[in-house]
């Protein structure tokens, strides 16, 4: 009898809405048994996570893991898309989702008409504002309503979704530089301002998946109650995507800030450019690096331990994520 040869194991989960940092502390916050591998790689709010390990036990715990700590993100696995997730939950919830407005409909329409089974929880503006008879009704509630946007449309949701008797009804407001996206139920409604570059049409997506589930909204969305003044704070786009279009910028500096420190370090040590005793203490020993041991262990960085070190990094974690230390030291010592 022959033992089978295990193959790696791999799963890619989808996730939409999650902070960059959070997927990061969720992958590091992996067991230390785990070994395999971790890719992230983000595309406006949508996070794809590879995982690849040598066993499927191994996996399966990791899988589970991630997804205690990121559930209200994650919405699939493989090839499933934000769409088909959004459906299978109102389907599963037994929710019914009716559109107020065109511009509602323009963004599920076209995301949700070849999809099996949206015409289960999709009206498609049949019973809604597509529906003449309904929208004459409609109009007569809406008499004494504000004329004001968003106040308006925010009364339109709640009369269409008292009128439907649907569960969820959507509205979208059109602003001068962002679209506001709603998501009402009975008691409220969840407004998200968007900017024209962060796909209103998956937000609106994540927004009906989340609250069909009994999920957290993502950060930036706020709960409006129905008969109150819209807050100005939920008039204007979540600061989200543009604090992190900043961070990868500034990670992509410190990174040529790092490869042109780590090549002239040792050279400003020579010329006396970076004092001595701004540098870490040195280890007791190079044996690691091959070398022998510092002449001055504990204390300033010796002129070799500097080059081993800069051209020597260390990987906190098997996915990829890299310890940068050091780089403060040779960006603040005086010139």
């Amino acid at each position: 009898m022959t033992n089978k040869e295990e193959r790696p194991a791999g799963c890619v989960l989808r996730l939409f809405g999650a902070p960059e940092q959070t997927v990061q502390k969720a992958v590091e916050a992996l067991p230390d048994t785990w070994q395999g591998t971790v890719h992230c790689r983000s595309r406006g709010a949508e996070t794809l996570v590879a995982l690849q390990s040598s066993t499927p036990q191994q996996l399966h715990r990791a899988v589970q893991q991630l997804r205690t700590r990121l559930a209200p993100a994650l919405y699939g696995e493989g090839e499933q898309t934000l769409a088909a997730a959004a459906v299978q939950a109102l389907e599963q919830h037994r929710k019914l989702l009716v559109c107020s407005d065109t511009a509602a409909g323009a963004l599920l329409e076209t995301r949700l008409e070849n999809l099996p089974g949206a015409e289960k929880v999709f009206d498609f503006g049949a019973m809604s504002y597509a529906n003449t008879a309904l929208t004459a009704r409609l109009s007569r509630k809406l008499r004494k309503a504000p004329q004001a946007e968003p106040a308006r449309t925010l009364a339109r949701v709640q009369v269409m979704q008292k009128l439907t008797g649907a569960a969820l009804a959507v509205g979208c407001v059109e602003l001068p530089q962002s679209r506001l996206l709603l998501v009402g139920s009975k008691k409220g409604c969840w407004l998200r301002c968007v900017s024209p570059d962060e796909n209103p049409g998956l937000w609106l997506l994540d927004m009906l998946r989340r609250a069909a589930c009994g999920l957290p909204q993502a950060g930036g969305t706020n709960w409006q109650p129905y008969g109150r003044a819209v807050p100005d704070a939920a008039l204007t786009p979540s600061r989200r995507n543009s604090l992190h279009r900043r961070a990868r910028s500034a990670a992509g500096w410190a990174r040529h800030w790092w490869c042109f420190c780590c090549w002239h370090w040792q050279h400003w040590l020579r010329a006396g450019i970076i004092p001595a005793a701004t540098l870490p203490p040195c280890p007791k020993s190079c044996k690691a690096l091959a070398q022998k041991a510092c002449p001055t262990p504990g204390q300033s960085w010796c002129e070799r331990c500097v080059g081993a070190f800069t051209f020597n990094r260390e990987k906190t974690k098997p996915g990829g994520f890299v310890n940068l230390p050091g780089l403060v030291f040779a960006l603040a010592s005086p010139m």
